[in-house]
């Protein structure tokens, strides 16, 4: 029997059992899916699992991130196109850089106030403008990374679209010098600038000057769009009962120190250093309590001389006190942000609400995604344990994945990320982690 019809009967006697069991849940619509099992029925479907293994023996990989089951398509990311579902990425390409997630996700905002981006916002609105030009920007790099630099047409699109994105902020120019005097300075001197080397690298087809310059540019379109928004504050308020824990009014930039036993082999492929740094962006706006509470954690050094305690193919955890007498000062919420909302959902699971196929704002689909740890079985119930995930395409499926929805992600690593990979349990450690910038939105106290 050839391999495509034994995968079809392993899916299919897998599928009978899992409507005998009454545990089947499928994470996206997508075949071969994504099947989730929970830990009730482990016993009895892996060893029926066992059973086809051993007749059928050729099937899709299992991976066991914390006590869940998933069965994932086995094709290697880099050898399957995949056309991005509508909510995890622009138009048909897939989001998968935590900066583009982060540059993407920046709300709403017009004369000082934030706004909701719905149906009811107005198509001349500014602030929608401009984040449709943020759009063009990333996707001109999209283009590059999912049809290839060999494609011809990947360059005059991407053009199109860098052409299409200057024409929108020279249209709000206005809006966007509005906040400060700054503001005109990234305008003019890092915005236009970067835009037009850009074009010109387009032009020439170079593609090192293209990505370079299209990062610069949508970093500084970023920043100003960042200006934009009310200081200090959140565009929803933070419910009641959870008025006592630490908070981030906005954005934060954590500088984390680690050090390696044998040395991090740095890009060049040749050096090798015994300490690195990795940058963490934290995002207040979509996980207020989870990024306050981390951030809180990193101010009163934490997490300085502690070793990683985790590492697994997909994950490198740390955060457990090495002093077992030491208990966490706080537990905070499951925290998770839809983007169809307009503020976050607390205490319940994607699969508790009923909302698996809702895609969140800040998805565990980047390599260096931060998320809270926290016990399967409570959903309020992380404290100070956190991991970076190792994302990997073709284990963890993009949009609606086992992580999307079951665990808070609160931020990105930005810079070093790859070096992650690296990273040894226990020999390995955090040297220190210091707060760089948005100190000051961080509450303490109501």
């Amino acid at each position: 029997m050839h391999a495509p019809n034994l995968h079809l009967m392993f899916l299919v006697l897998l599928w009978s059992i899992m409507v005998l069991t009454n545990s089947w849940k499928f994470k996206s619509p997508i075949l071969p899916p994504t099947v989730k099992i929970e830990k009730k029925c482990i016993k009895s479907i892996s060893s029926m699992v066992g059973i086809l293994v051993s007749i059928i023996g050729n099937v899709p990989d299992i991976h066991l991130p914390e006590g869940r089951i998933t069965f994932i398509n086995s094709a290697k990311a880099d050898e399957v196109r995949m056309g991005a579902l509508a909510d995890v990425g622009i138009k048909e390409f897939l989001v998968k850089d935590g900066r583009q997630f982060l540059r993407l996700s920046i709300p709403l905002a017009e004369n000082g106030k934030f706004i909701i981006k719905n149906s009811q916002t107005s198509k001349k609105s500014p602030s929608l403008a401009i984040y449709e030009a943020a759009e063009l920007l990333e996707l001109a790099r999209l283009r590059f990374e999912q049809v290839g630099v060999t494609n011809p047409s990947a360059w005059g699109s991407a053009l199109n679209d860098v052409n299409s994105a200057l024409s929108i902020i020279k249209s709000n120019k206005e809006y966007l010098l509005s906040p400060s005097a700054q503001c005109a300075e990234i305008f003019e001197s890092q915005l236009l600038v970067h835009l037009t080397q850009l074009a010109d690298a387009l032009r020439a087809k170079s593609v090192d000057r293209a990505l370079a310059s299209q990062e610069e540019a949508a970093s500084a379109l970023a920043a100003l769009r960042l200006a934009q928004l009310p200081p200090h504050k959140l565009p929803f308020e933070v419910p009641e009962e959870y008025q006592t824990l630490p908070r981030l009014n906005g954005r934060a930039t954590v500088e984390m120190k680690i050090s390696s036993k044998t040395g991090f082999r740095l890009p060049d492929g040749q050096s090798v250093v015994p300490t690195a740094m990795l940058q963490l962006q934290l995002d207040g706006y979509h996980a207020p309590l989870t990024a306050g509470n981390f951030l809180a954690l990193v101010k009163d050094g934490y997490y300085d001389n502690m070793p990683f305690q985790k590492v697994q193919e997909l994950f490198v955890q740390t955060g457990t006190s090495p002093d077992q007498k030491k208990k966490p000062a706080r537990t905070v919420p499951l925290e998770l942000f839809y983007k169809t909302d307009s503020e976050p959902t607390y205490g319940s699971t994607s699969d508790d609400d009923m909302r698996a196929t809702d895609a969140p704002i800040l998805p565990f689909q980047a390599f260096g995604a931060l998320g809270m740890a926290r016990d399967n079985e409570v959903a309020d119930s992380a404290d100070t344990q956190f991991f970076f995930l190792k994302w990997k395409q073709a284990l963890i499926a993009p949009g609606r994945n086992t992580l999307d929805g079951f665990y808070s992600c609160f931020g990105y690593v930005t810079d070093n990320e790859q070096l992650l990979s690296q990273v040894n349990a226990d020999t390995d450690r955090i040297v220190y982690a210091k707060i760089v910038s948005g100190l000051d939105n961080l509450q303490l106290k109501p």
